[in-house]
């Protein structure tokens, strides 16, 4: 198997972060207006719950984000 360039690294994790971000902006105004009652009292398993369902979703994320660039070596050959 191939050794990864620096570059390319740089390329995945930047897109992972930007990704990511966009994920949690999204997530934070449709999945936190159902648990205000939740933040607001400080409930550790409705606090949990919450925590799952980023974990869930940054977890889904990175796998998707790794296996599209593990697939598509060629579209990132001209940053070598």
């Amino acid at each position: 198997m191939k050794k990864d360039s620096k570059k390319r690294s740089l390329i995945e994790v930047g897109s992972d972060v930007v990704l990511g971000c966009a994920i949690a902006t999204v997530m934070n105004y449709t999945i936190l207006p159902h648990y205000i009652d939740t933040i607001q009292t400080g409930e550790f398993w409705g606090m949990l719950s919450i925590s799952f369902w980023y974990v869930a979703a940054s977890f889904i994320r990175k796998y998707c984000v790794r296996r599209w660039f593990a697939k598509r070596p060629k579209i990132l050959e001209r940053f070598k």
